[in-house]
């Protein structure tokens, strides 16, 4: 009885992942009916919510057990998206929830999961496992209703980032994939996954993360080989970010066109900023101008918004991330492409993007959860 209760802990447990990762948004259309069909080429005047964040906000999360010092840095950001609010920075509360998503889901899946005394080489095989059947179904309904499709099993489901964000599942489940082949655990299975999620990606259209599955080989046995912190490679990551945002801006030497429609965003914008701005951020004339609209750049993306406060969304992030990927090459690897794709998409705010984030960090971290462990005994 007690070997299957396990085993139904495990199980369960395996399920948050996968329910949170899986495609499905909600919106409502003008009569008020919930749609799920929702997609770039389908819009309803609402936007789609991912079904995941909902089950995460009523079966999950928890604020009792997220540490005192992220719940105070949380309420300095919601204070200040509420702020730009009123200057009709609506979006800047976006940005503001999309922060707080990875660290909550993060602290409430890592610490629940501990007091559950969840086995975690068990509890990561059925992750990978469900997260690959996500990313097969998802294929099969490509190959079946024409590529590329955002249609998810039937036609009244599409999934609404699926020319962009979407990719991020299949590029995990890949990086996953190549984590085993690495510990020589799951190779036959493995090998196919890969292949299928590389797939997925290039059919999803997303340039970055194809690229980025393409590369996932050589960065991740870099990782592995050199012992660089997760604090270095955030740090150099948002430094090139940053840099290349600056020269980009300045010389706009990009031919392609969706380039060189960021590259003029960055360009007005940092040539209207002044020192007000930094305290005043949604105030900026040109940030007025879109203020419902992104740069493509999530530097600026959050600095227009937040000014000098833009410190506590990174810090939080850096936060998280500082420990549960120290020697990880799996984790420091989707850290570098996380951040590094912050120069011409939003990575760290997106909200279906963080919730895998969460998840896999919290899952795949170097702590044991079959460990007997109380939160109370976690460093906040």
């Amino acid at each position: 009885m007690l070997k299957l209760n396990r085993r139904r802990k495990v199980f369960l447990w395996a399920w948050i992942p996968v329910i949170v990762a899986v495609p499905l948004f909600v919106t409502v259309d003008l009569s008020g009916q919930f749609r799920f069909d929702s997609d770039p080429f389908n819009r309803y005047g609402m936007p789609a919510i991912p079904i995941g964040l909902l089950f995460l906000l009523i079966f999950v999360f928890r604020i009792n057990i997220i540490p005192k010092k992220i719940l105070a840095f949380s309420f300095g950001i919601m204070f200040m998206a509420s702020l730009n609010i009123f200057d009709g920075g609506v979006r800047s509360a976006a940005l503001s929830i999309g922060s707080l998503i990875p660290v909550f889901t993060y602290y409430c899946i890592r610490l629940r999961a501990q007091q559950k005394s969840v086995n975690i080489d068990k509890l990561r095989v059925n992750v990978f496992l469900g997260l690959s059947a996500i990313v097969v179904v998802k294929l099969i309904s490509s190959l079946w209703y024409g590529n590329p499709s955002s249609i998810f099993i039937i036609e009244e489901i599409r999934i609404y980032n699926y020319y962009d964000y979407f990719s991020f599942l299949p590029l995990v489940v890949l990086l996953l994939a190549i984590d085993n082949l690495f510990k020589r655990e799951k190779i036959l299975i493995s090998c196919v996954i890969l292949i299928v999620a590389l797939i997925e990606i290039h059919f999803s259209t997303s340039r970055y993360f194809f690229a980025c599955a393409l590369a996932s080989p050589l960065v991740y046995t870099f990782f592995k080989l050199v012992p660089l912190s997760s604090l270095v490679i955030s740090g150099t990551s948002f430094t090139i970010v940053v840099s290349l945002t600056w020269i980009g801006a300045l010389h706009q030497w990009f031919e392609e066109s969706s380039m060189v429609t960021r590259t003029n965003h960055w360009k007005h914008y940092l040539e209207s900023i002044t020192i007000i701005d930094v305290f005043y951020p949604v105030g900026n004339d040109y940030r007025q101008s879109v203020l419902d609209g992104s740069f493509h750049n999530e530097f600026i993306d959050i600095f227009s918004f937040f000014g000098f406060g833009s410190f506590l969304i990174f810090w939080i992030w850096l936060y998280v991330v500082k420990d549960s990927s120290a020697k990880n090459p799996l984790l420091k690897t989707i850290l570098f492409f996380l951040v590094f794709g912050m120069l011409i998409q939003i990575n760290i705010t997106n909200f279906y993007v963080g919730m895998i984030v969460g998840s896999i960090f919290a899952i795949y971290e170097n702590r044991n959860f079959s460990m007997d462990q109380s939160p109370t005994h976690i460093d906040r």
